[in-house]
């Protein structure tokens, strides 16, 4: 991809560090389309509600985060991580995530003023 592309297509992207208690900070970032067409492949055809919404919690945050305590960790690590954690850990995390999306609508809406 070109480079002008490239920089084109960051367009809105926003990156935090997100503190979940005072022993875990996870930064994020918010998902490209193709990282959004990954978590939705992973979401299973068939199985209760709760269960994909388990699912697309895990995928999502698999795909956003880049760092846990400003360690950089792999899909691998993140995936280990988040199957492993209580979930209303796993489920606080991905509301702070989710609240990024705000954050990128205001983003967005500034460069439609420019």
């Amino acid at each position: 991809m070109r480079d002008e592309l490239k920089s084109l297509s960051q367009l809105g992207r926003v990156s935090k560090e997100l503190e979940i208690n005072k022993e875990l900070r996870i930064t994020v970032h918010t998902l490209s389309v193709l990282e959004q067409q990954t978590v939705m492949g992973k979401l299973p055809e068939t199985g209760n509600d709760i269960s994909r919404f388990v699912t697309l919690q895990k995928e999502t945050l698999v795909e956003a985060v880049d760092k846990v305590n400003d360690l950089a960790v792999t899909k691998e690590d993140i995936r280990e991580f988040l199957e492993s954690v209580q979930y209303n850990i796993l489920a606080d995390i991905f509301t702070k995530y989710n609240a990024l999306g705000e954050d990128q609508t205001k983003i967005l809406d500034e460069l439609k003023k420019k």
